[in-house]
């Protein structure tokens, strides 16, 4: 291979390989009854998500009560996305 080639190799193993294998090998260690024992962590992710998104939320709205502008609706949706 030459060294473009060799690069180009070396990001799919780092970006696409690297991280099935990883998640692989975690199914592969988790089990039925660990499921049951890390369930805080599904229920920590659904609290952290949902008290971002209302944060984001209330800043915007803070943020358009402010400057008396409004937003479009494609930069509002990117604003949360952001968030």
């Amino acid at each position: 291979l030459d060294p473009s080639g060799t690069k180009m190799c070396s990001k799919i193993v780092f970006h696409l390989l690297l991280p099935c294998l990883l998640f692989a090998s975690l199914l592969e260690a988790l089990s039925a009854i660990s499921f049951a024992e890390l369930w805080a962590l599904p229920l920590g992710a659904f609290i952290n998500l949902t008290l971002s998104t209302a944060v984001g939320v209330s800043a915007l709205g803070v943020y358009q009560w402010l400057s008396g502008e409004t937003l479009s609706r494609t930069l509002y949706r990117a604003a949360l996305v952001a968030c």
